[in-house]
């Protein structure tokens, strides 16, 4: 199948999405000579054809969103192409990897760069902020797959979809210092995208990139080898014990010095004179076995030997 524009054609490889408001295939460029893959959304919903082609049909619109490539009317609708890449989701790396913090980090800060650098229209923004939506490459490289949707909501809408959108990306990202508690500013910076009060300042996103950096400072400085230690109440006990382990260890050997020197004075004041023999009954297979009538033949003769003398 061939999807044609003024200045392009695009095969098609396959479809990715098909729904009642809009398609997703998968193309490329005809006679292009990188073959660059692209994704084509052809909509046919009669209100979001309506705002995304006031939207992207504009002069001059989205001339510097660099993943956006055209707009054009066809099949009895409009589709919009973006770029396609072939990348992992942030979703799916966090749940096969075992990535350590400074990969979390550095994916974190690459991601609040991409928005920045990327001049990426709120309502696709706000349908993007979402681990299942975020691409990720082998060297971190943040790529995003659109969702059109969020062209029906108001800005205040949008922004708030935002905000918290990133509040749960970075939850997703620090969950293991979270749930043990490894570093108290990332439930603060958390907090802080959650409530909005980033939006309401002047700053917008490069306010949270600007606190991100601190906070990448914190983690990096307390981090010790990739981990941070962790802040729960077991680990606070533990500590604590820790640090009275060597009073507790002086205490013991006080004691046990005080019950060797009791068991001295004991043998001294009270000995014992009286010891009971040992008694063997073998000698490895000889048994052994006790005359008592050569014993008392032998004490007699003893007693006669004393009477004499």
């Amino acid at each position: 199948m061939i999807i044609e524009s003024m200045t392009h054609r695009y095969y098609v490889i396959c479809r990715e999405r098909e729904n009642e408001t809009y398609d997703i295939y998968r193309c490329r460029e005809l006679n292009e000579a990188a073959q660059e893959a692209y994704l084509v959304y052809c909509v046919k919903e009669t209100e979001l054809i309506k705002a995304l082609a006031h939207a992207f049909t504009g002069e001059g619109s989205f001339e510097n969103f660099e993943e956006y490539y055209e707009c054009f009317s066809a099949r009895g609708g409009l589709c919009l192409v973006f770029c396609y890449y072939e990348q992992t989701t942030l979703a799916q790396k966090l749940q096969d990897e075992d990535c350590l913090l400074a990969e979390r980090i550095a994916i974190g800060k690459r991601l609040l760069q991409r928005l920045l650098i990327l001049d990426m229209p709120d309502f696709l923004m706000s349908e993007v902020m979402s681990v299942d939506h975020i691409l990720v490459d082998a060297s971190l490289s943040i790529h995003f797959r659109y969702q059109l949707e969020g062209i029906l909501l108001s800005w205040e809408e949008c922004t708030e979809k935002i905000y918290k959108g990133l509040a749960d990306i970075f939850t997703a990202l620090f969950a293991k210092e979270l749930a043990l508690e490894k570093c108290s500013e990332i439930p603060v910076f958390i907090q802080d995208l959650m409530s909005g009060e980033h939006d309401r300042g002047t700053q917008g996103l490069l306010g949270v990139y600007q606190e991100y950096e601190t906070l990448e400072g914190i983690l990096v400085k307390a981090s010790d080898g990739g981990h941070i230690r962790p802040n729960t109440f077991w680990f606070r006990v533990w500590d604590k014990i820790k640090l009275a382990f060597p009073v507790v260890k002086k205490i013991v050997f006080c004691l046990i010095v005080a019950v060797l020197a009791g068991y001295l004075i004991y043998e001294i004041v009270f000995p014992q004179y009286t010891r009971e023999c040992l008694k063997f009954d073998t000698i490895g297979t000889l048994s052994i076995i006790e005359d008592t009538e050569a014993i008392k033949n032998i004490e007699t003769l003893k007693t006669i030997e004393t009477t004499e003398q």
